[in-house]
Formats: C-alpha cells, sequence, structure tokens
C-alpha cells in the first residue's frame, strides 16, 4: 500500500466532500453560539466599530470569544456578507490538514504524517466544520501554523510566538500548547535567544491586541468572559455534567434578575464566586461529576451535525439520541482506540521524548473540562494531537501487514525417487 498516494487522493476527495456540503447548506441558517456570533459580528459592522462594543460589554451576559468576531466583521467588509465563508474554511481546514503531517512528520516521521492526513479527513467534524461559524476551524488554523514555524531560527520563532498570540485571542487555550512547544525547544537545544524571540512574538501581539481594544472600548480585554458560565454549568444542583442554564434561571444559583445593572466582568466575578461557593459546600457531589464530564467531552464526533440540524435526536428519546451519536462518530472512535493502542506501544520510554509532548494539551483538555462541564465540541482543537498518535498505531499496522506480503514463501524440498 502506497501510503503517500492513499493520502493524497483521500485529501482530494475531502476537499470536494466539503465543497459539496458548502453548495448544499450555502446560507443556511446559523443556531447556538454560532447565530450569537453571527448577530454580534452584524451589530458592529452596522455601526462601523468592533468587538465588542462598550454597550455589549454593558448589557450581554457574557463576552464571546473576540478574536473570531473581530474576524468575522472582516469577512463583512470583505464580502459584505458572510456567506462566502464557508469557502474560506474549507481552504483553512484543507491548511490544517497540512500542518497536522508536517507537525507529524516531525515528531514521529513521514509514514506517520501520511496516515495523520487520513486519519484527519475521515473526521466527521473536519467535514462538516467549514458550513459552520464557529472559532474552531480558524482557531486550530492559527495553531497549528504556529507549530509549524518552530524552528531554531529567531525569525521563524518570532512568528510563531505571534501567530500563538493571535490564536489565543481566537481562542484562549493557547498557553495550554505553549507548554508544549517549551518543552520541544528544550528537547532539540535551542538557543537562548529563541525563547526570547518565541516571548517577544507573543508579547508585542499580546499587546498590540490589548492596544486596538482599548480604542474600542476602553478596557484591556484580550479573551472571552466566559469562565464564570461555564464553572458555575458544571457546579449547581441541577448540573449533570454537560451544559444547563438551570443555574441562570430564577431560583438557581447563578440568577441575575433582568435589568441589572452588572457589566460582564461583574456578571463573570459573581458566577465564578457562586460556583465556588456551591463547591466548597458540595465537594463529593462536584467530584463525583469529574468522570461524567470526561466522558461526555469525548462522548462522539456530532457536534457540528448537531449546530446546523438541531431538530434531529429531538423526540427520540435517550436511546435514540445515543444510537444516532454512535453511528455518526465509528470513525471518531476508531481514532480513539488506534491513539490508545499508540499510547500503549510508545511507552514511558516514547512518551518521555518529543513523541509525548501531543499528549500534554490532551491531558490539559482533560483536566480543564472537569473542572467545568464537558460537552463534545471542546475536544475539537485537541484532535489532531489524537489522530497523531492514532496514526502511529495505524502506521505500525501498516508496516507489519507489509511485512507480511513481503515475506516469500517457504519453499518445500522436491522428493528423490529413494524417498517413495
Amino acid at each position: 500500500m502506497n501510503v503517500k498516494k492513499t493520502a493524497v487522493w483521500v485529501f482530494a476527495l475531502w476537499i470536494v466532500l466539503q465543497s459539496v456540503m458548502v453548495a448544499l447548506c450555502w446560507g443556511a441558517p446559523q443556531y447556538s453560539d454560532s447565530a450569537a456570533y453571527v448577530r454580534c459580528a452584524y451589530a458592529c459592522f452596522e455601526q462601523g466599530t468592533w468587538y465588542p462594543t462598550p454597550a455589549q460589554i454593558a448589557g450581554e451576559s457574557y463576552v464571546f470569544n473576540p478574536g473570531y468576531i473581530n474576524y468575522l466583521i472582516v469577512a463583512l467588509h470583505i464580502f459584505g456578507s458572510l456567506n462566502p465563508l464557508p469557502i474560506v474554511n474549507v481552504l483553512l481546514n484543507a491548511a490544517v490538514a497540512y500542518f497536522v503531517f508536517r507537525i507529524a512528520s516531525a515528531l514521529f516521521d513521514r509514514r506517520t504524517g501520511y496516515v495523520s492526513v487520513v486519519l484527519y479527513c475521515a473526521l466527521i467534524s473536519n467535514l462538516l466544520s467549514p458550513v459552520v461559524i464557529l472559532s474552531d476551524l480558524l482557531y486550530l488554523f492559527l495553531l497549528t501554523a504556529a507549530l509549524v514555524l518552530v524552528r531554531d531560527r529567531w525569525w521563524w520563532l518570532l512568528a510563531a510566538g505571534a501567530l500563538l498570540g493571535l490564536s489565543n485571542y481566537v481562542r484562549p487555550v493557547s498557553l495550554i500548547f505553549l507548554v508544549a512547544v517549551v518543552l520541544y525547544m528544550l528537547a532539540r537545544r535551542f538557543g537562548v535567544w529563541s525563547y526570547v524571540s518565541l516571548a517577544c512574538g507573543m508579547a508585542v501581539m499580546t499587546g498590540g491586541i490589548m492596544m486596538f481594544n482599548r480604542t474600542v472600548n476602553g478596557t484591556y480585554m484580550y479573551a472571552a468572559s466566559t469562565g464564570g458560565c461555564n464553572l458555575i454549568m458544571g457546579a449547581n444542583d441541577d448540573a449533570d455534567g454537560s451544559y444547563t442554564s438551570a443555574p441562570f434561571e430564577e431560583g438557581g444559583i447563578g440568577y441575575i434578575a433582568p435589568g441589572s445593572q452588572m457589566d460582564t466582568a461583574q456578571k463573570d466575578a459573581y458566577w465564578k464566586k457562586q460556583a465556588v461557593g456551591w463547591i466548597k459546600e458540595h465537594p463529593g457531589r462536584y467530584i463525583s461529576l469529574m468522570p461524567v464530564k470526561l466522558v461526555r467531552l469525548w462522548l462522539g464526533d456530532d457536534y457540528f451535525r448537531n449546530v446546523f440540524y438541531p431538530d434531529l435526536g429531538k423526540g427520540k428519546g435517550a436511546a435514540g439520541r445515543m444510537a444516532e451519536i454512535v453511528l455518526l462518530s465509528l470513525t471518531y472512535y476508531m481514532v480513539l482506540l488506534l491513539a490508545l493502542a499508540g499510547l500503549v506501544r510508545l511507552g514511558w520510554r516514547g512518551l518521555l521524548s518529543v513523541k509525548g509532548l501531543p499528549l500534554l494539551p490532551v491531558l490539559a483538555c482533560c483536566a480543564m473540562h472537569m473542572l467545568m462541564y464537558g460537552g463534545m465540541r471542546y475536544h475539537y482543537p485537541f484532535m489532531p494531537c489524537v489522530v497523531m498518535y492514532a496514526a502511529y498505531a495505524a502506521g505500525l499496522l501498516l508496516e507489519r501487514r507489509r511485512q507480511r506480503t513481503d515475506r516469500p514463501a517457504a519453499v518445500l524440498p522436491l522428493k528423490n525417487d529413494s524417498d517413495v
């Protein structure tokens, strides 16, 4: 089996299928967080300003990912509409697949890189993500581009640091990956000035964004203010490990009466305070929910399908809903099983090398959502790490199969007349 040719053909077919999905879903409505992003972007665009405005800080429940919404505003200035954005998303997704190939090839080998492309393309979320207006795809593009630029040259690291800072503006989880980047630099014995370049790139980008926000709304706001909201959803009397609006309803511990003068920062602080208070009063209940949150985080791969078709699954009961998740997640489960096999095959010695670095963000993701709440969407930025370990295991299986195929058959000696 020629792994390179297979990867190229799968990648090409995947691009075609994404294009078909974009055509079928052209102009389709957005739901949930996607709808909120679109609403905020259009509001700012029509006012000729950027996100968040002082009015949005004062009146909204929280500030969404400002980097992504400002990206949408840029798209509105260019296209006049967000309808063409899925076409851009297909290009971003293709770039991410290529960057995953580069990263996997650098940490493991070229064969693992090619198999990573095949597995990345096989995931349902990576087929449907271009048609949904969410921060995940842009974030992954910026993050993986930054990781590819981590080389022992100061100008590359300056650019990598800037992209890490920009990705954190789009979705504030890049510091999780920064730890792995620094450890990689230590393992490869980068020079001292390399660390300075990386830090300068991040500092300049972050500082520039903060100064930009200062001119827009008078604050140095850099990231979303959803921490308190996410924490209290996983720490209340009605918590079940996943999303719930119960704490924000009247009588809930996070209820804020309409007309409240609290701005987004004050609401965030209030919800954190209420959540911490509940955790102190119910430590056993909070700890018991952690495994449930972890299961919900990795339960399936159908998040983007749910966003676009919210009515599917309704009225089918828990069993019917679970059957849908399983059906749409078959390749996802295969990738998870292969990733576990890859981790086992690497063993402690392998995981203590650079091959173990992609595991760190995955573990951090698990820890973060065990503290807050679990949702299938939130494992998405960490799937390239999982895909690399799955590709490593699949590559070993392919190599073993090749060796068996190439092994010459045993030749039996011919019998002599004397043997008869």
